[in-house]
This record gives C-alpha cells, sequence and structure tokens, in this order.
C-alpha cells in the first residue's frame, strides 16, 4: 500500500458527519462555565492596562 493510499483509508471514515443527537450531546447550549473566566480574564487586562498607564504616565 502507498502512502496515498494510506492517506485515503484513514481520511475516508470522516467524509460524513454526525449529527448532535447521534452523539447525544445539544450542540446549542451555552458554555456557561467560561462565561465567568471571560470575565475575569478581561477585567483582569483591564485593571492591568489602568496600572500600566498610571505608571507609565505617572501619578
Amino acid at each position: 500500500m502507498t502512502k496515498t493510499n494510506a492517506i485515503m483509508d484513514l481520511v475516508s471514515g470522516y467524509e460524513s458527519y454526525s449529527s448532535a443527537d447521534e452523539i447525544g450531546a445539544s450542540a446549542a447550549t451555552d458554555a456557561p462555565a467560561t462565561t465567568y473566566y471571560c470575565a475575569a480574564a478581561t477585567l483582569s487586562w483591564l485593571t492591568g492596562l489602568a496600572v500600566s498607564k498610571t505608571v507609565d504616565d505617572g501619578c
């Protein structure tokens, strides 16, 4: 078997896609666990910008 044939055999199974019902998951749900993380990361980043601006420009 050539390398190309081996790759084609491997990839051939990925041509059809499963629906959310088939895998038993809801594709339309929100990710609430990331909301708090993103809010905290944004607040931390904005605070860092404010501190940096204050230090750079003087108090």
